[in-house]
């Protein structure tokens, strides 16, 4: 969405689970970092719904840029989907090194995705466009102290839930909700 448009205030939101209500919002990494550093950081907040924040990719934008911003986002959004290391790592006897994940909902805000980015990375997003207005920002930021508390107490719920001894087989029956209730929408 276009700049002042709430991307940031939305998903601050999601983080509101976990983390207090700042603002501006805490990131976890932004675009602008180098994929090390974003994959690095990403992997650090282990558990925590993580926010990468601020692809601004122009209409105009090169070819570099491009390819730049998709290799970026390929990297977190499959492994984040395909519940696999974001990269393989070797330590320096050629031996496997362990790798770092997403362990969390991934939020990204950008402007705009890549003109390449593939069919199945879609697949493994939701993507909300949001245009100016549709989030009153001014209101987020007054009264975002306002939520945490409710929300705080809704990430608190959850991390118990999980916690039980039933967790693995609570979180199947959700996935089969999920795809009973969504499944005429995914391939």
């Amino acid at each position: 969405g276009e700049p002042g448009s709430g991307k940031s205030g939305c998903a601050a939101l999601a983080r509101m689970l976990v983390f207090d209500a700042s603002w501006p919002p805490a990131v976890t990494a932004s675009f602008a970092d180098t994929a090390t550093r974003i994959e690095a950081h990403v992997n650090r907040e282990a558990d925590v719904p993580v926010l990468i924040e601020d692809l601004a990719l122009a209409a105009d934008a090169s070819e570099l840029e491009t390819r730049e911003a998709n290799a970026k986002l390929e990297r977190i959004l499959r492994a984040a989907g395909n519940q696999t290391e974001m990269r393989g790592r070797m330590t320096r006897d050629l031996f496997d090194k362990p790798g770092n994940y997403v362990r969390s909902l991934p939020l990204v805000t950008a402007q705009q995705l890549p003109r390449t980015m593939q069919v199945s990375l879609y697949r493994r997003c939701i993507v909300v466009h949001l245009e100016p207005g549709e989030v009153d920002t001014r209101w987020l930021r007054e009264h975002a102290g306002e939520l945490w508390p409710a929300l705080r107490a809704v990430g608190d719920r959850i991390v118990a839930r999980l916690a039980r001894d039933d967790a693995a087989e609570l979180l199947c029956d959700l996935d089969a909700e999920a795809a009973h209730r969504f499944g005429r929408q995914l391939d």
